[in-house]
């Protein structure tokens, strides 16, 4: 760990302990993946690993410096029903019916091995679960998709880790992949400090690796760095990381709603984490070229079409299913389902802008802008208490950043245009999240340790 001295003793004892689970887990991760790689190559298949371990060294120094829950294999279509079934031979089983399967990948695989949750994200002994892909993104759901995501399978190479050997994507596609990652969760409202962070590592190591990014620039499509640069503008306002002139030129390119949108709602994801908006969807619509496509998306963040699956109880099998775990799990399921379904509808319509005075404001938002893209410039906000943040940095030795955040709360003025040659209206600065090495700061930022540990358990300190 870095920047010890920054850090109180509580925190630091705190991160101590987290990287020795994040140690002890990793021997469960390699152990799980021999296993299943063994399985999988005895019946002749082929497979890429997504995420996790193939970022090492890419985008982390060492592998159990990023939390991994589970382990993501890329299938080709004609290969993924005998995978799933070496799976199940092995004594997986899904937690969701195989007809009910997210986008990219069949039910996640767990074992029944009776682990129950006890509050603690770092526990090492949490199961270590199998997804088996057969895409890593899903033009028809996402109503988008850049060009070339084929060749990555042509591309993959054979990599170690560890002594573990296996199979991923060529480094610039790996760095692709991300990038396209954490737009997912960027779209979805779900992104966490980690996933940038990742990309600002990357850059800021490999930004005057001159061979690598001309490599970049010749294998991805224009549609392709489009997206990725979008991210790494991210990566860069918040962590302040060093850009490649090839990147740089990418971000400078990007078309001026992408670049207004970067301005205006670039710290958003990070104010979601307390309290919740939608400004995300600003952003897909503009990555969109029709008006089916822009109301197709509005339906499916705005009205859940479907509930979450199961949230606990998911590694104990049935005949050990007592009543009072029963109770639990359901009240467990009750409570997130409801916040879910009260965050896509209630919440997810007033943080899109829209007001408390009936349908009009809706009605009048839809026909202004469904037509062309969006313009965060005629958009307004409703009156609102809004959390102004200043960061402190801890620099640790798993390769993370941990975020200290002290809150002041302010106001946005009434239906306040918010115009996009403006400074952002949040009061963040660019790199604040590297921020500086004060050790006052760091001191008094301490005592938010607890509640950003509970509320982003694995943004803090993994991926």
């Amino acid at each position: 760990m870095r920047c010890r001295e920054d850090l109180p003793d509580s925190v630091r004892s705190r991160i101590d302990g987290n990287l020795t689970a994040s140690a002890e887990h990793w021997q469960e991760v390699k152990s799980a993946y021999i296993e299943a790689a063994t399985a999988f190559q005895a019946t002749g298949l082929e497979y890429v690993v997504l995420k996790g371990f193939s970022h090492c060294p890419l985008l982390v120094d060492e592998p159990h410096h990023r939390w991994q829950g589970d382990i993501d294999l890329l299938f080709s279509d004609d290969q993924l029903a005998a995978a799933r079934d070496a799976a199940l031979q092995l004594g997986y089983e899904p937690i969701t019916p195989f007809d009910r399967h997210p986008i990219n990948h069949l039910p996640t695989l767990v074992r029944k091995t009776g682990w129950e949750w006890r509050g603690d994200h770092f526990d090492p002994h949490i199961p270590v679960s199998l997804e088996l892909h057969f895409q890593f993104w899903d033009a028809g759901t996402e109503r988008f998709g850049p060009s070339g995501l084929e060749k990555f399978w042509e591309r993959r190479e054979t990599h170690e880790v560890d002594q573990v050997r296996f199979v991923s994507f060529h480094p610039a596609d790996v760095a692709a992949n991300a990038a396209l990652h954490m737009l997912w969760h960027l779209l979805r409202g779900s992104l966490r400090p980690f996933h940038v962070y990742e990309l600002a590592w990357f850059l800021h190591n490999r930004s005057g690796d001159t061979a690598f990014w001309n490599v970049w620039v010749q294998l991805h499509d224009e549609s392709l760095r489009r997206l990725e640069a979008i991210c790494f503008a991210i990566a860069q306002r918040w962590f302040d990381c060093r850009l490649s002139p090839a990147v740089a030129e990418e971000i400078e390119h990007l078309p001026a709603e992408l670049s207004r949108w970067l301005s205006t709602y670039g710290w958003s994801p990070l104010i979601g984490l307390f309290q919740p908006n939608k400004d995300e969807l600003w952003l897909h619509w503009n990555l969109l070229n029709s008006t089916a496509d822009r109301m197709a998306v509005l339906k499916r963040r705005l009205l859940p079409e479907q509930l979450p699956g199961p949230v606990a109880a998911v590694h104990i099998p049935k005949d050990q299913l007592t009543w009072r775990i029963r109770l639990r799990s359901y009240w467990r399921y009750a409570a997130y389902a409801i916040s879910r379904i009260t965050f896509g509808t209630d919440d997810g319509w007033k943080c899109c802008g829209f007001h408390s005075g009936g349908s009009g404001d809706a009605a009048l938002w839809i026909a202004k802008n469904s037509a062309g893209g969006l313009r965060s410039d005629s958009m307004h906000f409703r009156s609102a208490r809004v959390r102004h943040f200043s960061a402190g940095p801890a620099w640790t030795g798993s390769g993370r950043w941990s975020f200290f955040f002290t809150m002041a709360s302010g106001s946005l003025t009434d239906r306040r245009a918010i115009d996009h040659r403006e400074e952002p209206l949040l009061g963040f600065q660019p790199g604040v999240l590297v921020g500086n090495r004060d050790r006052n700061r760091g001191r008094a930022c301490g005592r938010a340790y607890a509640r950003m540990a509970s509320t982003i358990p694995f943004g803090l300190f993994a991926g």
